[in-house]
């Protein structure tokens, strides 16, 4: 069973994603929230597999600020309209999938099962987009966020690559732009869920 929190500011459409939901028995809405404050509080409460979130929210967020703050829940953005821009930055903020609220039924139940499962879900018309997006990080970038992975400090960064202290500040600001994060922490997370770094055996972070 998929456990599915609804985010989005109009009780209408999020009573009809739910009836929508309703239909495949492997899908349950366990939450509904209007406000990305909301989401995180049900998000937490509920503990669902998955988030459908609306791109424009109301109440001051919107979808992609939504989606940074739920990092361990897979997120599909939603929208009523083919919006490059924020395809892009859902994307780029860690969306698992984007999809059009003009879809039909089953592709929003594909989209909800594929997300869930680890895929990317996203409008056929959009996925052309994904390879303009910035690149992945460059080899010199893997090994400084691999070092981090470690728990390595900059200086110690350095010292093992050989490089200035201010050479891996620089790669860490690079790493934190194509990465869509704000610290060092979250660099790492996004690092493992992509595939860019591991851990050691039997370590943590």
């Amino acid at each position: 069973m998929i456990r599915v929190l609804i985010v989005d500011d109009h009780p209408v459409v999020r009573e009809g994603l739910r009836a929508v939901l309703a239909r495949f028995a492997d899908c349950e809405v366990v939450a509904e929230a209007g406000t990305a404050d909301e989401a995180v509080s049900l998000a937490a409460l509920h503990r669902p597999d998955l988030a459908l979130v609306d791109l424009r929210l109301g109440g001051g967020s919107d979808g992609v600020a939504a989606v940074r703050r739920l990092p361990a829940l897979p997120c599909v953005i939603l929208s009523a309209f083919r919006d490059e821009a924020g395809f892009l930055d859902a994307m780029a903020a860690g969306a698992r999938g984007y999809i059009l609220k003009g879809s039909s039924p089953d592709d929003l139940h594909r989209a909800v099962r594929d997300a869930a499962a680890g895929g990317m879900a996203v409008d056929p018309s959009l996925a052309p987009l994904l390879v303009r997006r910035d690149p992945l990080l460059s080899p010199r970038e893997r090994e400084v966020l691999q070092h981090l992975a470690l728990g390595l400090a900059n200086k110690e960064v350095a010292d093992r690559l050989g490089m200035a202290e201010s050479t891996v500040k620089t790669h860490l600001e690079s790493i934190y732009r194509k990465l869509a994060v704000y610290d060092r922490t979250a660099a790492v997370t996004e690092g493992l869920r992509r595939g860019l770094v591991r851990l050691p055996d039997g370590g943590g972070m």
